[in-house]
């Protein structure tokens, strides 16, 4: 865990690209979205925010996706000081080959967002 102390520039990351740099760009992919949306996951509202009219909706990799039409980044996680969770290559490449051993390949559905 990374800890920031909340002031420029040591504030959290996200907060940084989202709040701080003003942009309203930020959508989630939907293959997570999606995939939390297949399985009615209950962390959904701490990590999008739903779309007007009730739901999450995450945007299209790759193309341009309309900002009031998908969900964004839930302002929980936007704070100046949220503490980071930080991976190390050796944690994220151990990741990796506990998804390979259990089968998961960039061809399956989702595969891109759980890895």
């Amino acid at each position: 865990m990374f800890k920031y102390d909340g002031t420029s520039p040591n504030f959290n990351r996200l907060y940084a690209e989202v709040v701080a740099s003003n942009r309203n760009d930020f959508v989630p992919e939907e293959g997570i979205v999606d995939a939390m949306n297949d399985l009615n996951d209950p962390r959904r509202p701490f990590y999008f925010t739903e779309v007007s009219g009730g739901g999450y909706v995450g945007g299209t990799v790759g193309l341009t996706n309309g900002y009031g039409a998908n969900s964004h980044i839930a302002t929980n996680l936007l704070t100046p000081n949220k503490t980071g969770v930080l991976f190390d290559a050796a944690e994220v490449n151990f990741y990796l080959a506990e998804a390979a051993a259990r089968g998961y390949s960039g061809r399956r559905k989702y595969c891109s967002s759980i890895l």
